[in-house]
């Protein structure tokens, strides 16, 4: 680490002290006060600079210390997406006064449409203000549907795993794995947030999970870019870089989550709470332990509600972590009845959870947190989202507009597609045009591209968009798409197609996928990095036919269910959604 970065942490942490020092004397004048919102403030010009989340975080580590866990979840939060946020408010800001302008220069008129529309453009700028009072996670969560599960997952601050970039090369972490801070809020219930500390394993000397996984990812781009006659030593070679990615998905879930991997798993269904209430309660009369903190009671049921994927050594290690004043022999009793009940009454394996939306520290986007073991055995219905601010601001944003996607669902009749446009992947075009045009009520293009202004039209009135090729499918500029009031969900089957690039050392990563997010798209659906033609498109074809057909109608679910078939791991793992649960709409 630089001597200047050095520095910049010694300050935020002087400036902690300081904070505490104040708090606790009654003599100090109030001018002589650190103010907080000043300093967080000034940190937020554009671009956004990482002082401010920092700072925030290490508050949010204090408050854990101290055991006030909504707290900290306000401060983890809120600081979260800084680059994107700022991105969706220039855009609102940019939005608001060109409708403005052309009010006062007499091109529209300030009917109420125009009014409604300005209204709501305030309402979403507002939404993502920190000290706007519908800005608290309580409020964020009161309108969301009851059950969802938002699950945030933040680098928890260290001087070894720092904030501040020493490097400009955008690469994993190489000193370790980073400490993690999982922070799970559930909307409808009056216990809604559990924060579970993750702590780096131990090291042992093998490669850091995130470069790990850079290291497979920039091996599978060589296998699959070079020319080799020797098909055996390709495929063998493969079979290898699918082998690597499944250790390190299990060494994940099992030596860095533990028993905290159960927070990625969505609430059970009313009948099946019932069930791990039942057990709840027989657990803690055989630990003699009748009272418990909101904390304890949260984490013991999200124990039971996943006790199916943990081992008996990670089921007794978070008893002994919440129950650490209970006789020890009663505590590998309860851990042992647990580990039965695992099979027979615990067991939720094949029952459909309620979706879980990740919001992810910018070290860990690249990570494909869906494909761990877990989750994909659940089958569990998952996307991700910038920020609680923008999930709150945007889902009230189409809840209250009747025709919006999300509300209508997504029509047979109202979907269009691209297939192959520059050309340069005719075996993709041979297997896929066949099933594309044997959807009678579809429109698209095959072997062309769209012409001027065609693609915004898409965007802006069908339900949804569906593009097979090279690349994002993306043929207008990213400032174009943001400017647009996106309709459509575009399910973006090519290489990179949501793709994130870190543009600055202080900047967090960025794509295509958040030019959409700013206009509105309800839904993205696409890959994280380069997959193989004949494994996409084979899995293309299957997942169609499922989720048009109404098999599964809910977008995220039907590619959970998925997801297995593709033939590799490695395509299988770059596949992710963003956005909110959309479904089919019933013919």
């Amino acid at each position: 680490m630089s001597k200047g970065n050095t520095g910049n942490h010694d300050k935020l942490r002087g400036l902690l002290v300081k904070i505490g020092k104040d708090s606790n004397s009654q003599s100090v004048p109030n001018k002589a006060k650190f103010d907080e919102n000043e300093f967080v403030e000034s940190c937020l010009n554009f671009p956004a600079s990482p002082h401010a989340q920092f700072f925030m975080f290490s508050r949010a580590d204090q408050l854990l210390n101290e055991g006030k866990y909504k707290e900290a979840a306000q401060y983890y939060c809120k600081y979260q997406a800084l680059t994107f946020k700022q991105q969706f408010l220039q855009q609102l800001n940019k939005k608001k006064l060109r409708t403005c302008l052309d009010v006062q220069k007499g091109k529209v008129s300030l009917d109420s449409t125009v009014q409604d529309g300005l209204k709501e453009t305030e309402n979403q700028i507002l939404g993502m203000l920190d000290h706007h009072q519908e800005s608290s996670v309580e409020n964020m969560l009161k309108d969301l549907p009851n059950g969802w599960t938002v699950l945030q997952v933040s680098c928890y601050n260290s001087l070894k795993h720092t904030r501040f970039k020493s490097t400009k090369k955008d690469s994993a972490m190489q000193d370790g794995n980073p400490n993690l801070v999982f922070v799970r809020l559930t909307a409808g219930s009056d216990n809604n947030v559990v924060v579970s500390r993750v702590l780096s394993p131990e090291d042992t000397g093998a490669t850091p999970y995130l470069m790990e996984l850079q290291n497979i990812l920039e091996e599978m781009v060589l296998l699959l870019t070079e020319a080799t006659d020797d098909r055996n030593k390709y495929w063998n070679m493969r079979q290898r870089l699918n082998d690597r990615m499944q250790s390190l998905l299990k060494s994940v879930e099992d030596k860095w989550l533990g028993p905290v991997k159960t927070s990625l798993l969505g609430n059970l269904p009313s009948k099946e709470e019932e069930k791990v209430s039942q057990v709840y309660e027989e657990i803690t009369q055989l630990l003699e332990s009748s009272t418990q903190s909101e904390t304890v009671e949260n984490r013991t049921k999200l124990l039971l509600s996943g006790a199916k994927y943990l081992s008996q050594e990670q089921i007794l290690s978070e008893l002994l972590s919440l129950f650490y004043n209970c006789d020890q022999d009663l505590v590998i009793s309860a851990s042992n009845l647990i580990s039965k009940y695992s099979k027979t009454l615990l067991d939720f394996e094949f029952v459909s959870r309620e979706p879980v939306i990740l919001l992810l520290d910018p070290e860990l986007l690249g990570f494909p947190w869906e494909s761990l073991p877990c989750v994909a055995a659940n089958k569990q219905a998952m996307s991700r989202l910038p920020s609680l601010q923008y999930l709150a601001t945007m889902w009230r944003f189409h809840a209250k507009d009747s025709t919006s996607t999300v509300n209508e669902g997504i029509a047979n009749d109202s979907i269009f597609y691209i297939l192959n446009p520059d050309k340069s992947l005719p075996k993709t075009q041979e297997r896929l045009e066949g099933v594309l045009k044997g959807f009678k009520e579809w429109e698209g293009l095959t072997g062309e591209k769209p012409k001027p202004g065609q693609q915004a039209q898409v965007l802006s009135k069908k339900d949804a968009y569906i593009y097979a090729g090279h690349g994002g499918g993306t043929f207008i500029s990213s400032e174009e798409i943001k400017k647009l009031r996106i309709r459509s969900v575009p399910i973006l089957l090519g290489c990179r197609s949501v793709e994130l690039v870190r543009l600055g050392r202080n900047l967090d990563p960025l794509g295509v996928v958040h030019s959409y997010l700013v206009g509105s798209s309800p839904a993205i659906a696409g890959f994280l990095w380069p997959v193989s033609d004949a494994d996409l498109d084979q899995w293309t074809i299957e997942f169609l036919k499922y989720w048009v057909s109404g098999q599964e109608k809910n977008l995220l679910q039907a590619v959970a269910d998925q997801r297995s078939k593709f033939t590799h791991l490695v395509n299988s793992a770059g596949l992710v959604v963003y956005g909110f649960p959309i479904s089919m709409k019933s013919k």
